[in-house]
């Protein structure tokens, strides 16, 4: 291999990771402003860039409405509305529209995003210790470390909203809180 190889080489390498580091900008979405958020500050990218699918509609809001378990003590539960702006702003691009840890950046990351549609799985997870990992990142519970943490980004109240969305991914249904 020639000096002239070598350098070609390594342009092409460098151009490669300029690509690659703006190809997850775009597949994450970039930062999203709504009135009363802020900007996530933007975990370290892992993961190649991949097409995102088109979201599906929204769910009727008769399912996204807070049940009766959040006014029966489920206090760790928001308002399932407010919840999925939220979630399709900042969690989307890990865990998919529908919450099934599909999303573009999930097909490179090291540990796939936890599917929130999985109600076998998700149903039986405390309130708290979703809220903490929310708040704290996954590795505060034990689980990924790929796993942001929100709380300087999200207020308690937004978390809590995301919450109440997430319960309202799951198959079979949530039936209350834990």
């Amino acid at each position: 291999m020639t000096n002239l190889d070598i350098r070609r080489a390594g342009r092409a390498a460098a151009a490669g990771l300029i690509v690659l580091g703006f190809g997850v900008i775009v597949a994450c979405g970039g930062p999203k402003k709504e009135e009363g958020m802020e900007a996530p500050a933007q975990p370290e990218a892992t993961a190649p860039a991949e097409q995102a699918a088109p979201t599906p509609p929204a769910p009727a809001p008769e399912a996204l409405a807070p049940g009766p378990e959040a006014a029966a003590g489920g206090a760790m539960l928001g308002d399932a509305q407010k919840g999925k702006v939220i979630y399709d702003t900042y969690c989307v691009a890990c865990h998919g529209p529908q919450g099934k840890g599909d999303g573009p950046a999930a097909a490179s990351l090291t540990k796939k995003p936890a599917n929130h549609s999985d109600g076998n799985y998700m149903n039986p997870l405390p309130n708290e210790e979703l809220f903490k990992v929310v708040k704290e990142g996954g590795a505060s519970i034990g689980k990924s470390n790929l796993m942001p943490a929100w709380g300087a980004t999200l207020q308690d109240d937004q978390v809590k909203d995301v919450l109440a969305y997430v319960r309202s991914l799951a198959n079979p249904p949530y039936a209350g809180p834990r």
